[in-house]
């Protein structure tokens, strides 16, 4: 008679043991198949782009060595500068473009109630990206600094006017 008034089963007792852990297991497995997934798609897709930006910025710190325009330490900052906008925007396009490729992993990852994780590691594994190769990018600048250095004075000596507009 009064059957609405029994204890409701909490969803735990629901699945037997086995199944918890069958289910758990399942979990499991497909986050790491996310993450190789991810870390695959990465490295496939943005290894080369990483070297491609790297060369750039290499060869634009050589051009700046050669240019005579104004002080090379300028020249080669504004190269830096232009460098870290443009990973910026690689940033932009690396999470959308992975987003938009692993839009079924990221749907199914929303049922199942681990969207934030699957993000999460999406967006650690984008900024390590990136911060590696800001990291190559001020090791190329420090192997360069005595040259840029060495080549700024010169052209200071040589531009004494030029380097009034340069302090």
């Amino acid at each position: 008679m009064f059957g609405w008034f029994k204890k409701k089963q909490s969803p735990e007792s629901a699945f037997t043991e086995g199944e918890v852990r069958d289910l758990k297991s399942k979990l499991d497995a497909y986050v790491n198949d996310y993450i190789k997934a991810l870390n695959e798609h990465v490295h496939a897709k943005y290894d080369s782009v990483f070297q491609a930006h790297y060369c750039v910025l290499k060869r634009n710190i050589e051009s700046a060595l050669q240019q005579n325009e104004m002080p090379h330490i300028g020249a080669a900052g504004r190269a830096y500068k232009d460098f870290l906008d443009q990973i910026d925007n690689l940033k932009a396009g690396m999470e959308s473009e992975i987003a938009l490729s692993f839009r079924n992993w990221l749907a199914t990852a929303e049922k199942i109630g681990v969207r934030d994780l699957f993000d999460n590691y999406r967006k650690s594994l984008i900024d390590k990206f990136n911060s590696d190769l800001k990291e190559a990018a001020e090791a190329l600048l420090a192997a360069k600094a005595n040259d840029l250095t060495a080549a700024d004075m010169l052209w200071r000596a040589a531009n004494p006017e030029k380097a009034k507009l340069y302090p």
